[in-house]
């Protein structure tokens, strides 16, 4: 027994006191009800047996130590910054996913150290301080959070949010903390709205404009993913070798559910790498990519600013040919096969299921039927 719990009596206040009756339990001179008092990592922890009856106290007793953690010796000066580098070198490496998620979780962790000084990295104050995990509350992670949603997406601070949680639930499972201090912040829905997709106008004004300015690679990615509705990194793998002329397929072997698929060669398809081929001067190799560069979103975005149409990225392209096939009245179930989806077209139902508003009123037209008709 610690020598702070020894004492017949543990006044608490005034109107509190406590008598010891053995090891840990102690009772409340005036309700008569029990409680337990223990000294765990340099605390002194009070909780009540909720009971004035001793043999019930005596069975409670055991089960509420053993919820009372103990940390490992010697971690009461780790630091946040101490916790992350911890959490990056051996957490990380050895999560399930393929390296450019795991690198993304770096990426997560380096966004929360920027946006936690005088938080959660370094002491309020100075700022240079470095704050110790054991001096980190649950109301200092919820005002990381304020100050984060300020400044990021709501996806993107909830894949924060997701890794902050990681970090301290290594420390937790290590005995650094004895609680989670992030277990209280939680993920917010980002309102799911219809997204912009470029009109057939707009598409094509889009790639005359890349190709007035010379921006041919970035124009030939553009229309790749048009074309084809590919992700952009399973455009950016496709090479000649992947190109079946003789049976009109082409194979995506680098995806994102690591499922190879061979969605048909498109007419637009067909037509587009005719045109590279002349471009190229008729000799291409089967191992040599057809896209030249790995993204071109600045390009896009400076070239839709300069027409003035709204900012386009490489998945508004996905969302262009879905669409455009679904107003072509392809299939759901067909599409979903084309992009790689394995759930019938449900996912495109949900996801790419709204039409342009012009080609919805070109549809009411059809809507001509009354009584007199």
């Amino acid at each position: 027994m610690n020598p702070s719990l020894q004492d017949k009596t543990k006044p608490t206040s005034s109107r509190f006191s406590l008598k010891r009756v053995r090891d840990h339990l102690f009772r409340e001179q005036t309700s008569g009800r029990y409680y337990l008092l223990a000294k765990r990592n340099g605390k002194i922890f009070r909780q009540s047996l909720k009971t004035t009856d001793f043999q019930v106290a005596k069975g409670r007793i055991e089960r509420v130590l053993d919820g009372i953690p103990l940390l490992r010796p010697g971690t009461g000066t780790m630091t946040f910054e101490e916790l992350t580098t911890e959490f990056c070198e051996i957490e990380i490496p050895s999560m399930k996913g393929k390296p450019s998620t795991k690198a993304f979780w770096g990426y997560c962790v380096q966004g929360i150290l920027k946006s936690s000084s005088g938080i959660l990295r370094t002491c309020s104050g100075d700022g240079t301080r470095p704050k110790k995990i054991k001096d980190i509350t649950t109301d200092d992670c919820k005002r990381w959070y304020a100050q984060r949603s300020q400044k990021v997406g709501l996806s993107h601070l909830n894949h924060e949010v997701a890794v902050l949680k990681l970090i301290f639930k290594r420390a937790v499972k290590q005995m650094y903390l004895a609680a989670n201090p992030a277990s209280e912040l939680s993920f917010t829905k980002p309102a799911k709205g219809k997204p912009d997709i470029p009109t057939p106008a707009q598409f094509r004004r889009l790639i005359e404009q890349m190709r007035k300015d010379k921006n041919h690679d970035a124009a030939d990615l553009c229309e790749l993913l048009a074309y084809t509705g590919m992700r952009l990194r399973e455009a950016t793998a496709l090479t000649w070798g992947d190109i079946d002329i003789r049976n009109g397929l082409f194979r995506v072997r680098v995806t994102k559910n690591n499922q190879e698929r061979t969605p048909p060669l498109f007419p637009a398809v067909t037509r587009f790498l005719d045109y590279l081929k002349q471009q190229r001067g008729g000799a291409v190799r089967p191992d040599e990519t057809i896209i030249r560069i790995q993204g071109c979103r600045d390009t896009m975005a400076n070239t839709c600013e300069k027409l003035g149409l709204p900012v386009f990225t490489h998945h508004h392209l996905r969302h262009f040919f879905c669409s455009n096939a679904i107003e072509h009245s392809i299939d759901f179930k067909v599409i979903a096969e084309w992009v790689g989806h394995s759930d019938g077209g449900l996912l495109v139902a949900q996801t790419y299921g709204h039409v342009r508003s012009s080609h919805s009123n070109e549809m009411a037209k059809r809507m001509a039927f009354d009584v007199t008709s």
